[in-house]
């Protein structure tokens, strides 16, 4: 069981590994910040950050409305606008920040990435408290409440240039939560229009269908000296996809991109779209009840379940089940994490590797491969007394050696062989615990000295 937590924690670590730099040289560092307060998500604020990390050269950092007003963008590279309530997160930041990220980009060249509700807030969109960066605008906001789940995607001539590593895999699939559905603001559109939404979602709020189809999922637009990229979707909680959001972050601060290894470039990982309707809606409800209430098998086969419809909320429920009780419900639980691509819950993993108690497996004295006496399993380095088995049967037990003894050789009194006299301060004790020796302990007590 160990072993299994100790390999799923190396895979997790392995999906945070930043990857090799092609020219073997530090780059100059990219300076990011993810912007959170009222309106931010935590969990979209933990996965952008979590999904930055993925490059050698980014540094990321959460970065408060407070900061952005006493100038916190001035060591900023790019600015992240993470999913979550755009208005709110617009309110957080004060027309003092607003007018602070509008300067940065358009007099100062910063760039903006806008995820989902950070995508509304790049948009001009009439009614709506945005920054006005982008000149596109979201529609049928009366509905904007219309569901979320995998949709899938299929990329045009400039996406497939601005990501050749997806080239050949059409459609693709992306997590969708609600997120803007864009159009030209007026006018020609001045911007770029790199994946398109494929997937129809009109789950809920008495959506109309037929309106999400062929609107924009990733699209770039310059923004006087800076540039911007919005999304409406969640790349960066997407497993096999997160590397998108530091590709992102990377074009609007005009750095150029660099290889992403193919742990993390996985485009093929999500096979099919999965849309979260009413009856889904209630299973996932029921599963995460099971989650807290269900017993061992139940609880496992609920995270195997959530896992495989890649549930939006599973991954912060599963990451609890890392300290249960039972050690099956453990392992399931780190398999799925490293499934779903969560390294934001690596230092979680690495506190369960440190309670897991030692396997069976790698106890001196755990039953041998063929079901034998664990203490025909000794440790190398141990050559001490093993055991009282004696005799024809013990011996072919062992293999036809007498495991009491020396192998020939090296039989004879440890100082006949050049090594010190035992202290005789620990003499009669137990050599690896440092317990009395049973003889020892029954003269001490005056019992005499048992018979062997």
């Amino acid at each position: 069981m160990r072993r299994a937590v100790v390999l799923t924690a190396v895979l997790l670590a392995a999906l945070a590994l930043p990857p090799a730099r092609s020219q073997g040289a530090p780059g100059k560092p990219l300076k990011v910040g993810v912007f959170t307060g009222n309106g931010s998500a935590a969990s979209c604020v933990e996965d952008a950050l979590a999904a930055l990390r993925i490059d050698p050269d980014i540094e990321a950092s959460p970065v408060t409305g407070a900061r952005i007003a006493l100038g916190a963008l001035d060591g900023l590279d790019v600015l992240v606008l993470p999913g979550g309530g755009g208005a709110r997160q617009m309110g957080d930041l004060g027309a003092e920040g607003a007018a602070r990220i509008r300067t940065f980009v358009r007099e100062r060249g910063g760039g903006v990435v806008g995820l989902c509700a950070g995508a509304y807030m790049l948009s001009d969109t009439p009614d709506y408290l945005c920054l006005g960066l982008c000149p596109a605008q979201a529609v049928d906001r009366e509905h904007d409440e219309r569901g979320h789940g995998l949709v899938a995607f299929s990329l045009t001539g400039a996406g497939r240039a601005f990501f050749p590593e997806l080239e050949g895999w059409n459609p693709l699939h992306v997590y969708y939560y609600e997120g803007p559905l864009l159009v030209p603001a007026a006018g020609p559109a001045e911007f770029t229009v790199l994946a398109s939404m494929e997937t129809d979602v009109h789950l809920e709020n008495d959506a109309p269908a037929g309106v999400v189809p062929g609107k924009p999922l990733f699209l770039t637009a310059e923004s006087g000296r800076g540039r911007v990229f919005l999304s409406a979707g969640h790349p960066e909680s997407t497993p096999g996809l997160r590397w998108i959001v530091p590709r992102a972050a990377r074009w609007a601060a005009r750095r150029p991109a660099v290889p992403y290894t193919a742990a993390v470039v996985r485009p093929g990982l999500l096979a099919s779209p999965v849309l979260f309707d009413e009856p889904l809606r209630k299973e996932e409800t029921a599963l995460l009840q099971t989650l807290l209430y269900g017993k061992g098998p139940e609880r496992c086969a609920a995270v195997r379940r959530l896992a495989d419809v890649r549930s939006w909320e599973a991954p912060r429920w599963i990451r609890g089940l890392l300290r249960d009780g039972d050690p099956s419900v453990r392992l399931c639980a780190a398999r799925a994490l490293a499934d779903l691509e969560r390294t934001s819950a690596l230092p979680d993993v690495e506190a369960a590797v440190a309670l897991e108690p030692p396997s069976a497996d790698s106890h001196p004295l755990a039953p041998g491969p063929a079901g034998g006496p664990g203490i025909l399993r000794r440790a190398p380095e141990d050559h001490g007394p093993v055991g009282r088995r004696t005799g024809r049967r013990g011996r072919e037990a062992r293999g036809g050696r007498d495991l009491r003894r020396p192998p020939r050789g090296e039989r004879g009194h440890r100082r006949c062989r050049g090594q010190a006299r035992p202290d005789p301060q620990t003499r009669g004790r137990h050599r690896r615990s440092g317990r009395p020796r049973d003889g020892l302990r029954h003269r001490e007590e005056g019992l005499g000295t048992r018979r062997r």
